[in-house]
Order: structure tokens, then C-alpha cells, then sequence
């Protein structure tokens, strides 16, 4: 739990994550979407709503070392851009920035910031889609190859055992089904259908991503992971 945590957060001393760290990725998402409720609802007291939509955004990004964010930029710069698959990777791994992923990150954080802004302050919302999003990225990393042929930072999650395949599998999946009920309650047929709409929105990222690179990459299961919170949210908002 404590390597899940140091992976996906800045929480926590840093430490080398391992395989048996992925059943703990829902788990490290609930808790930072309890967490940044617990944000977004205490200084709802004290800001007006812009600026307390601004803040939670730029708390999420400071809890998770900004490593999503910086997932989709790359991924965006990869996947997007007419290039042969190996040239795709090098540009993934280049720390430099495109205008792909300025445009990802821009639409990315606007969208953000706009939903939590049009929606009233939750304890049920955040952490379901958060749970949701890491849930993904380890259906992902155990279901989908691995597309670098060395192991890159990613590449220490990858599971050789299949009974601890199914492990992960089962939480994950029991983890999202849990998120769609929390989300029921919070309202009954919106908060499923931003969940469903989120999922799809992933689903999409990693077919892309299998098309053109033939699996995943850490900046994949990054911009899973965002596309699905902000896919989720916005749909959200609906009336």
C-alpha cells in the first residue's frame, strides 16, 4: 500500500513500486478523492466558487505530482501526430513539450476547473471517480502489453503471475462497480451515466493507443486516468 501511495502521490517516503502495488491503486484513489472533497467542501466556506474550483484543481495536481497531467501531454504528442510507432515512443519519452499536449493539457485543466465550478461541493463524486480512474490504469497495465521492449517507469508493474492477474482484475472491477453505486446515490442516473461516459473515454485512449503503439506506455495510463475524471465530470454537470 505505501509503494501505491509513493507512485501515485506525494504522499509518503519514496520507494520502488512492485507488481503486488497494483491491487492498492483503487484504494489510493478513493483516498485522494476523499481528500481533495474534503478540500473543495472547506474552502467552499471561505471562496466564492471560481476560486475555490481553481484551488481543488490545483490540489489535485500538487497531490499527484502533476505525473497524470504530464501522462496525457505526452501521450497527446505520441498518439496524435502522424509518425511511425517507434518515432511515437521517442517523442513520448522526450521531456520536451508539443503543441499537442499544450492543447490536451489547456482543454484538459479548462474542463476541469469549469465542472467542479458548475457543481455544488461532494463528498461522493470525487472519491468514485478518482477510485474509478486508478482502477483503470491497473485493468490496463495487467490486460494490455507492455509496448516499450525496455521497462520503463510502467514497466515495474507488470504481472507474470496470473493468479495475481485475477486478483487485480477482481478489485479493479469490484472497485468500479462500487464507484457506479456511490455515484447512484449521489444522483441516480447522472452520476452511473458520467461514470460510463468517463470509462468508454478510457477505453478510447487505450485502443488508440494499442493501434498505434501496440500496447501501453506510463503516459497512457496517464491520460486514462485524467481523461476518464474529466470525461466523468463534465457529464456530471449535466441538468
Amino acid at each position: 500500500m505505501r509503494k501505491a501511495f509513493s507512485f501515485l502521490t506525494c504522499l509518503g517516503t519514496p520507494e520502488i513500486p512492485t507488481p503486488s502495488s497494483l491491487i492498492w491503486f483503487p484504494f489510493v484513489g478513493l483516498c485522494l478523492g476523499l481528500l481533495l472533497s474534503g478540500i473543495w467542501i472547506f474552502l467552499s466556506l471561505f471562496f466564492p466558487m471560481l476560486v475555490t474550483s481553481i484551488l481543488v484543481v490545483l490540489s489535485d495536481l500538487f497531490l499527484t505530482r502533476m505525473i497524470h497531467l504530464d501522462g496525457l501531454a505526452d501521450a497527446s504528442d505520441g498518439l496524435i501526430a502522424h509518425l511511425s510507432k517507434q518515432k511515437r515512443l521517442q517523442v513520448m519519452a522526450d521531456p520536451l513539450l508539443g503543441s499537442f499536449g499544450v492543447i490536451s493539457i489547456v482543454i484538459s485543466l479548462g474542463l476541469r476547473w469549469a465542472a467542479l465550478y458548475s457543481l455544488k461541493p461532494s463528498l461522493l463524486i470525487l472519491p468514485s471517480v478518482w477510485m474509478a480512474s486508478r482502477a483503470v490504469m491497473a485493468l490496463g497495465i495487467v490486460l494490455v502489453p507492455y509496448a516499450r521492449p525496455s521497462t520503463g517507469l510502467a514497466g515495474v508493474f507488470i504481472v507474470g503471475n496470473k493468479k495475481q492477474k485475477v486478483i487485480v482484475v477482481l478489485v479493479c472491477v469490484i472497485s468500479i462497480l462500487l464507484a457506479g453505486v456511490i455515484l447512484g446515490f449521489w444522483k441516480l442516473i447522472i452520476g452511473p451515466l458520467a461514470l460510463m461516459v468517463g470509462l468508454v473515454m478510457a477505453i478510447v485512449v487505450m485502443n488508440l493507443s494499442r493501434k498505434k503503439i501496440d500496447g501501453f506506455t506510463g503516459d497512457i495510463l496517464g491520460a486514462m486516468g485524467i481523461v476518464l475524471e474529466t470525461a466523468s465530470l463534465v457529464i456530471a454537470t449535466l441538468k
